[in-house]
């Protein structure tokens, strides 16, 4: 989700058509290219797929809140500002998904 933003398509993307992308995640293009990337994905996801993810993304599923997926994606479980940005990532992810 990170690097998402270095495939040079997605950065002309952010910078072109999808400048409203990058506006509402305060020009973050990180946060942005997530956006983008979770719309990609949600996009491209069958019904089925779109059902069990939404289930997660809404904490849902029994023994799996999302927070503990956000705590899963940082490196140092101890920093609070990895926590925050990786927390951001995936709301932004979330909110590109979806998007339909």
């Amino acid at each position: 989700m990170e690097n998402y933003e270095k495939i040079p398509a997605v950065e002309e993307d952010l910078y072109g058509n999808r400048r409203d992308v990058l506006e509402a995640h305060d020009w973050d293009v990180t946060v942005g290219a997530a956006h983008l990337l979770g719309r990609a994905v949600g996009t491209i996801a069958s019904n089925q797929s779109r059902s069990v993810v939404s289930e997660l993304f809404d904490d849902k599923v029994q023994n799996r809140p999302l927070e503990s997926l956000q705590y899963e994606m940082c490196r140092n479980d101890d920093d609070a500002s990895e926590l925050e940005r990786k927390s951001a990532l995936l709301s932004a992810f979330i909110r590109g998904f979806e998007e339909r």
